[in-house]
């Protein structure tokens, strides 16, 4: 009933030119449950946008006309507008920042927001993207300085490296498809957590074990699956752990996870077990893991997002290390909370799946 009178409350928060289509894509994919915001010193840019919450920053200092490249004018641009930004994430739980590092008002704006973000105890991540090689060596320095503030000024971040993207067999995307793919990666990533903590799914992660995974959490990659078919579940949990988008790293160098499936209608509880099963074979003993579970109607598809987290300096590992891994459920109620999360009990992976599997067949799910 708690979690019912106080939802927890998502801001997802585009900044700057790629940010902005990021949560444009984001809005016009239907996400639910969250607040969308875009941010821009542009405003050309943002009077193209579907997002139903648009903040002009630095209208003094740009005049509207974005900050060229230059990404100590983003940054004065959001201090500016300090107070506009804190109105926007006071009463937040978790605050999301969408941004592409390398220009100028993503890469000088988006650390002043996490910042105030982390200042007023939100759980704080960022989703940023780094440059394609043929944006340029100078745009890519700018990135590389830019990510550092990220580092320094959020609980967790989600970097993309655009340039792996051509490793997905999309080689021959036509550039526009190449930034719209871009997108369409930001926007898994931030769905992956918040549809499974927001809307109804078929296993809900609470917002409790959210904050454990994620909180000071730091350097954070995404693997993503996508597969149909008899072996859609294999084939879509091998895409996930062997992405590009993990840097050619193996999940088992993260200490924690969140995983989610998005399965058709007709997703057994074997099927669940096997996904489950296949992922923890990754893991070294003592990883943290929470997931959920939604059904999308009408699809042969089985997707999967995977997001490491909680890696040490030389905890990497070769993608063929495999080792058993253990499974915390996640817990129906969602409780927010604005104070890190204490550390929830872990349990071996065969307790976990029987308990899960129980929890499904009394929803009428079981064959």
């Amino acid at each position: 009933m708690d979690s019912l009178l106080n939802p927890t409350v998502i801001k997802v928060i585009g900044v700057g030119g790629a940010g902005c289509n990021a949560v444009n894509r984001m809005v016009q994919d239907g996400i639910e449950g969250v607040e969308v915001y875009a941010i821009n010193t542009d405003v050309q840019h943002l009077a193209l946008l579907d997002v139903p919450n648009k903040i002009q920053i630095g209208e003094k200092i740009t005049r509207g006309l974005g900050a060229g490249s230059k990404p100590e004018i983003g940054e004065q641009a959001a201090l500016e507008d300090i107070e506009k930004i804190k109105e926007i994430i006071q009463d937040a739980d978790m605050v999301f920042i969408a941004a592409g590092l390398g220009g100028g008002t993503g890469t000088g704006a988006a650390p002043v927001i996490a910042q105030v973000a982390k200042d007023m105890g939100k759980l704080t991540v960022a989703v940023v993207t780094m440059p394609f090689r043929f944006e340029g060596k100078q745009r890519m320095e700018i990135a590389k300085k830019g990510l550092e503030r990220i580092k320094e000024t959020t609980d967790a971040y989600i970097v993309v490296h655009n340039q792996r993207l051509l490793e997905m067999d999309v080689t021959n995307l036509k550039l526009s498809e190449a930034f719209r793919l871009v997108d369409q990666v930001l926007s898994k990533a931030v769905r992956g957590i918040t549809k499974v903590v927001v809307e109804p799914a078929l296993i809900n992660i609470d917002f409790a074990d959210v904050q454990t995974v994620l909180r000071g959490g730091g350097l954070s990659l995404i693997g993503l699956g996508s597969a149909s078919g008899e072996n859609r579940i294999d084939e879509a949990i091998d895409q996930a752990i062997r992405s590009p988008l993990l840097e050619g790293e193996s999940i088992s160098g993260a200490s924690r996870l969140i995983v989610t499936f998005w399965a058709d209608e007709n997703i057994t509880l074997a099927d669940l077990d096997r996904a489950m099963q296949k992922i923890e074979d990754e893991l070294a003993a003592d990883n943290l893991v929470v997931f959920g579970a939604t059904l999308v109607p009408e699809t042969d598809k089985f997707e999967v997002t995977i997001i490491a987290t909680g890696f040490e300096q030389g905890s990497y590992k070769p993608v063929s290390t495999k080792t058993a891994g253990k499974v915390v459920e996640p817990v129906e109620q969602v409780t927010p909370s604005n104070e890190t999360a204490s550390q929830p009990a872990i349990e071996t992976s065969k307790e976990s799946v029987q308990r899960i599997l129980t929890r499904l067949r009394q929803r009428g799910l079981g064959r």
